[in-house]
């Protein structure tokens, strides 16, 4: 049986019966938006882990009994301000699997249209659009350091590369 040690809203410190702790999340979902001019939109958000702005995709929590299409279309409007006419789901990603129980179930955006939903963050959130040809060079310059959104641009990446 496992112990719960600590819990808040968002995340719950348990202890197995082998002695060691691990973290549970609630699963979320990742978005990659992608503009018709193949444009990436990212966002600026505060990382509460390290007290500044990271570079991120639109992502969040899937809320109990909430389908992730619709979670996925919620998180781009609060962080990016546009839904998205066409969800491709990408994958399933275990983001740090040792010690974090949590998936993300990634989704490439297209058909973007301006809508806005009020989040739940307590801080700004700025977008940027950055041209997709450009994001490794985000990743060489340590400007993108966010493992899960370097992922989810790679998958981006494989599915537009066998679109053609």
């Amino acid at each position: 049986m496992n112990a719960l040690l600590y819990s808040t809203r968002w995340i719950h410190l348990y202890q197995n019966q082998h002695g060691n702790a691990y973290i549970k999340m609630a699963d979320g979902v990742m978005t990659v938006p992608l503009t018709p001019s193949n444009d990436v939109i990212f966002i600026n958000e505060y990382a509460v882990a390290y007290d500044q702005p990271i570079l991120y995709l639109p992502a969040g929590a899937v809320t109990p009994g909430e389908a992730l299409r619709t979670a996925a279309n919620r998180e781009l409007q609060e962080e990016a301000g546009v839904r998205a006419e066409k969800l491709q789901f990408l994958g399933m990603l275990r983001p740090f699997s040792k010690y974090l129980r949590c998936e993300f179930h990634i989704f490439l955006a297209r058909d973007l249209i301006p809508s806005k939903l009020t989040g739940d963050e307590t801080w700004d959130i700025q977008v940027e659009q950055i041209p997709l040809v450009s994001t490794s060079a985000l990743i060489a310059n340590g400007r993108l350091q966010d493992g899960l959104a370097i992922a989810a641009l790679i998958l981006a990446q494989q599915a537009l590369e066998l679109e053609g």
